[in-house]
């Protein structure tokens, strides 16, 4: 993924129709690991392949639904 190094803490990630998913907190190796909603300090961070970047932008654009990121990664 080429658009691996363009991507910085505090960018929105959004799906193919720009509906919110979170925020980027880091660039792990292969994922993206977004920042908490949770204030439960022992609650998980989520994580999105970088296999589902789409796009890199003003924006972090994935190629997978909203609901079907929340599903993959967030259950």
């Amino acid at each position: 993924m080429s658009e691996k190094q363009e991507i910085l803490p505090r960018m929105e990630v959004v799906d193919p129709d720009n509906v919110h998913v979170g925020f980027v907190e880091a660039v792990e190796g292969d994922s993206i690991r977004l920042m908490r909603d949770d204030p439960d300090p022992a609650a998980p961070h989520h994580r999105v392949p970088l296999a589902w970047v789409g796009h890199v932008g003003q924006t972090v654009k994935l190629t997978r639904s909203r609901d079907e990121t929340v599903r993959a990664c967030f259950g």
